[in-house]
C-alpha cells in the first residue's frame, strides 16, 4: 500500500527503512523523500512508523522471553 503518492512510497519500504537504522519521521524523509512534496502522507507515514515500533517491541520481549526459558535451570529441573 502506498503511504506517499507524490514519491511512490509504500508501507513495505519505510518498514524496510526503519529496520535499517532510519530514525523517525526525519530519517524515512530523508531517505525516501516521504513528505517532501505536498506533505498529505506525514500523519500516515508516523502511523507506520508508530506500527513499527510496536511490532519490534513486541518481538524484542518474545525473543528475551524465549531466551530467558531456555537457560532457566528451573526448566530443565521441572522436565
Amino acid at each position: 500500500m502506498y503511504v506517499c503518492n507524490c514519491n511512490a512510497v509504500t508501507v513495505k519500504q519505510i518498514k524496510r527503512a526503519l529496520s535499517e537504522g532510519c530514525n523517525g519521521y526525519e530519517g524515512i524523509c530523508n531517505k525516501l523523500g516521504v513528505g517532501s512534496c505536498c506533505g498529505k502522507c506525514r500523519e500516515h507515514a508516523c502511523e507506520v512508523i508508530d506500527e513499527h515500533i510496536v511490532e519490534m517491541s513486541s518481538l524484542k520481549t518474545l525473543t528475551t522471553q524465549n531466551t530467558s526459558l531456555a537457560a532457566s535451570p528451573n526448566i530443565l529441573a521441572a522436565v
